[in-house]
Order: structure tokens, then sequence, then C-alpha cells
């Protein structure tokens, strides 16, 4: 099976969309729907080829249940694509399909088309809007990915809702690298709000070499002060010694005259 890719450039989807809703045949508006509900739903086309009017009419979200897995899927409708649903089913049954084929089943119910037909009509959006890649069906299921990933960053997330045990594997899926998803979450929040974390540091740095330097000062200080204490506890010792060595020879002087005079 060979690899094919999403449409990962924003301009080039828009041109696909416009060029698409100016649609002129009944097949034209089909191809339409099925590029919309794709592209907005990430479904697999096999889930997707047999939905109802009444499946996506009912409130704000798809129900289903996976043809794959057997897994029930609840799958938020967001607002384009209920402006297109509500612009291009008016009017229709509850039990119409949203992309009926021309053929009829034994009780003259018209059926829907088939995943081949499906095919053949991404084919066409190829080839009309010379995507020159390899393009398909599930380029649409990978489209909705790409973009889900880079509006959300939430990889944990769409890979839960492809079923995807590694997330490593929705990355190959959607057509990103780990070097890729790791710049765009690193550019995520750009221009939404700034930290001054770098700032911050450098101010409890400073601040934190204010204290330091403050207290080599105070350790100094105190160095000086008990070494003048140290001085003049000396001098003053000095000084006793040298009045009690006066005092002592003045005494022993007395002394001696008072021997001689007698």
């Amino acid at each position: 099976m060979n690899t094919v890719f999403p449409i990962k450039d924003a301009k080039k989807l828009n041109e696909i969309i416009k060029g698409l809703a100016d649609y002129e045949t009944e097949r034209e508006r089909r191809i339409y729907l099925l590029f919309m509900v794709g592209i907005c739903t990430g479904l697999r086309i096999g889930d997707m080829i047999g939905l109802t009017v009444g499946q996506v009419n009912r409130g704000d979200k798809l129900r289903l249940i996976e043809e794959k897995t057997g897994k029930e899927q609840s799958i938020k409708i967001n607002k384009q694509l209920r402006a297109v649903l509500d612009a291009e089913l008016e009017g229709l049954n509850d039990d119409a399909y949203l992309f009926p084929s021309r053929q009829k089943d034994r009780r003259g119910r018209v059926k829907h088309i088939s995943v081949s037909t499906a095919e053949k009509d991404l084919q066409d959006v190829k080839y009309w809007f010379n995507l020159r890649y390899p393009f398909s069906c599930h380029s649409l299921r990978k489209t909705y990915g790409y973009w889900h990933y880079q509006m959300n960053h939430n990889l944990p997330l769409l890979a839960k809702q492809f079923n995807h045990s590694d997330t490593r594997v929705t990355l190959a899926y959607i057509g990103l690298d780990e070097d890729e998803a790791a710049k765009a979450t690193e550019n995520m929040y750009d221009g939404v709000f700034v930290i001054e974390r770098k700032t911050k540091a450098k101010k409890r740095s400073n601040q934190t070499n204010d204290k330091v330097i403050t207290k080599h000062h105070d350790r100094a200080a105190q160095k000086k002060a008990f070494a003048e204490r140290m001085n003049r506890g000396k001098q003053e010792a000095q000084q006793k010694r040298k009045r009690g060595q006066q005092a002592k020879g003045a005494s022993l002087l007395a002394q001696m005259k008072e021997v001689y005079k007698g």
C-alpha cells in the first residue's frame, strides 16, 4: 500500500475548499461534502460513506460504531462543518445518506457510495488542484490529524482518537517527525504570553550576590573590630603592668630611704 500524505499547506487547503464549494453538479456537491466531513472529523472512509443525515443533525456530536474496531466513537462537529451541513442537508430526510449513489437496493432505497467511488472522487480532487504527492481518501483523515495537532499540540489525545498505542505512530501517520513535533511544541505559545524567567532569575542572582557581598563585608568588619579590641586589651595590660612596676619600684625606693635614714 502506497503512503499518502495530508494537506499541510493552509493556502492550498483553503483553495481546495473554496473551489469545491463552487460546485455545479450533484457529484461535485457530494465530493465537496465528502472532503469537508473527512477533514473535520478524521473518520475512516469506510465509516464515513454510510453516514446518514440524521446522524449529523442530532446535536453537536456525531456518534457511530467504527467498522474496523467495533468501538463506539463520539466526534465533535465543529462550527465549520456545522455550517456546511446546515447549508447542504436542508430539506433532506434523516434516513437519507450523506453520500448517495445512483444505485438502489432491492427495496428501492438509494444506496450510499462505495469506497472505490470515494477514491475516484478524491483522485479527481488531486488532479483538479494539482496535488503533486500521493493523495487518497486516507489523506482526509491524515489532514484532520495534522491540523488537529498543529492547533492543539495534544499528541496523546490525537493518538487516543486514532486508536494508536504509541504517539510515535501518530506522528508518522500525520506526516510529522519528532523534530518537527518538538519545534511545534516549542513555539506553540509564541505571541500568546511571555514568561520573564531570565530577568527574574537575574534579579534573584543579584540579590543573592548582594547578600553574599554584604555578609563578607560584615565578617571583615567583625574581624577588624575583634583585632582592635585585642590590641586595646594588650595595650591596657601593658600599661597596667608598667604602672604596677612603677608603683612597686616607688615603694621599694621609699623603704630603702627609710633604712638609710636609720
